[in-house]
């Protein structure tokens, strides 16, 4: 264990920290001193030494040490208008490429969206269906694009989804797709949670009021998890919907959506860099500035937009 985790090196560190707070009381205690001596007016210390003498030493040192205290609170006042400018630089240059980064990932979405633009017309999809690619990021799956002719069925209720539902099951078996059974959903909460969210739930457990804040309640799936250019590991996962019921067939979207549209689809995901920290979580992860010391890091997260 090193010295500055013991509680020498924490209360050195403390002093360090407030160094200019301390070094003026200390000041006034001694000017307080001086005052005390010059009105003892005596011989102290066993009539060794007058209590004035000590007095003129004590305040000479005093303003000795006021001197260097205002020449170093003027090189601190400095530091840190020097700071504060470094500051508002930064945080220029950071909104500037947030900016950046915002543009490029929009620039992404699109490119991915028209490449799933096309793959919907190779499966004869109709408005009553949609296709969306996810990405899976820290424990959530995020959409990297999503089309369908029917402009209400593109728009996104969430911004990430959680490990649950036919989403999450299909993860973990690589595979799912149902086409019947499912019944429409409801408008009336009642018959909504004993009908559509009871067959869902069924299917792979969910949290019920998120299947009811579902902008599409679909009854045909297939969805499919892709796997990095090297076929080792799971990265992402492709989901084709429908709010009919037998609105496609498993094996016919199986010999459109080959091994080659597979390869388009993971090499589209693996040269966008999604991963990024999140910009706004910057100055938690490292975008600091302090008395004594100023230390910056800058983390970026470029994550689609619902």
């Amino acid at each position: 264990m090193g010295i500055e985790n013991t509680k020498i090196g924490k209360l050195l560190n403390h002093i360090l920290e407030h160094i200019l707070t301390y070094w003026n009381l200390i000041n006034t205690i001694c000017f307080v001193l001086v005052g005390i001596l010059f009105s003892l007016n005596k011989d102290i210390f066993w009539g060794k030494i007058h209590s004035n003498s000590l007095g003129w030493w004590v305040l000479i040192l005093t303003i000795i040490s006021s001197g260097f205290y205002i020449i170093k609170q003027s090189n601190y006042s400095s530091s840190i208008e020097r700071i504060e400018k470094d500051k508002k630089v930064l945080e220029e240059k950071i909104q500037g490429l947030e900016n950046k980064l915002a543009k490029i990932n929009s620039n992404s979405i699109e490119i991915v969206e028209i490449h799933l633009a096309y793959l919907f017309q190779k499966l004869g999809l109709s408005n009553n269906e949609r296709i969306t690619l996810y990405k899976f990021i820290n424990d959530e799956f995020f959409v990297l694009g999503r089309y369908s002719t029917n402009h209400e069925k593109r728009k996104r209720s969430r911004k990430s989804y959680k490990k649950e539902g036919l989403i999450f099951r299909a993860w973990n078996e690589s595979k799912y797709f149902k086409n019947n059974g499912i019944p429409a959903s409801s408008t009336r909460r009642g018959k909504f949670k004993s009908g559509y969210y009871k067959i869902i739930n069924a299917e792979a457990p969910i949290d019920e009021e998120t299947v009811w804040n579902m902008k599409m309640k679909s009854r045909s799936f297939y969805i499919k998890t892709l796997k990095d250019l090297n076929g080792l590991e799971q990265t992402s996962i492709i989901v084709i919907e429908s709010t009919l019921e037998k609105a496609f067939e498993e094996s016919t979207i199986d010999s459109i959506f080959d091994i080659d549209e597979e390869k388009r689809l993971v090499a589209f995901v693996e040269k966008i860099d999604w991963d990024f920290p999140n910009i706004s979580n910057a100055k938690e992860k490292g975008f600091k500035y302090g008395k004594s010391n100023k230390h910056i890091g800058l983390f970026v997260f470029a994550i689609p937009k619902s």
